[in-house]
């Protein structure tokens, strides 16, 4: 348990010896160990030698309150549905235990790492509920997951895709040859709930080597 040195002297240089005699924890030799909060008293005692009388026991009184601690939750990039479980790495200041949340979104946890349900907004917490000596702390972290796909061509006609997203959101196609540097083919406009829009994409000579996704702004 987190706790203090103690450093009472006497003045014949005799060794202190100290009592827990209020408070939460235990000492051993000359250090307090807490094991909870609140009021502490210490006593310090010199029980003398064959050349010095016993001293006065002297009492220190004090509060202990919980400390604060941080958690430290890196960002989590940008998904593509599709993607291995993301492994999720919150650390805390007081070094205790993490633990994570969905807040919303289609994601799942599992362990230490995220699963990716389906495309949209994901919002992760990364909790440590407090301890005997430390207040619990939180942060949170939120993330897009696009969906990757790759449109068959059939024979000698276009292609379209049906796209639901909220009334005014941006739609965006996306597509890549390298699932790398991406590049915008169009934008459209969500008509809301139950009113796709269609998506209407003509093949070209280099079709079959792209791949596409869409991004709801």
């Amino acid at each position: 348990a987190e706790g203090a040195a103690l450093h009472a002297k006497a003045s014949s240089g005799l060794a202190v010896g100290y009592r827990l005699i209020g408070g939460k924890g235990s000492i051993s030799g000359s250090r307090l160990s807490l094991s909870g909060v609140g009021s502490f008293s210490v006593a310090a005692d010199q029980a003398g030698d064959t050349n010095w009388l016993s001293a006065t026991s002297v009492t220190n009184s004090f509060t202990v309150s919980r400390g604060v601690q941080v958690v430290n939750f890196p960002s989590v990039a940008n998904q593509v549905l599709g993607n291995a479980p993301i492994p999720l790495q919150a650390s805390s200041s007081a070094g205790l235990p993490i633990t994570y949340a969905v807040v919303s979104g289609p994601a799942k946890v599992s362990g230490s790492g995220l699963i990716l349900l389906d495309a949209g907004t994901v919002v992760v917490r990364a909790l440590n509920p407090g301890s005997a000596l430390w207040l619990g702390a939180q942060q949170e972290q939120s993330f897009e997951v696009t969906k990757l796909f790759r449109l068959a061509a059939s024979e000698g006609g276009n292609l379209s895709l049906d796209v639901e997203a909220a009334a005014g959101a941006t739609i965006v196609l996306e597509t890549t040859a390298d699932l790398g540097a991406w590049s915008e083919d169009r934008r459209l406009t969500g008509q809301g709930p139950g009113k796709p829009v269609r998506v209407t994409v003509t093949p070209t000579q280099n079709f079959q080597t792209r791949f596409w996704r869409v991004r709801i702004q």
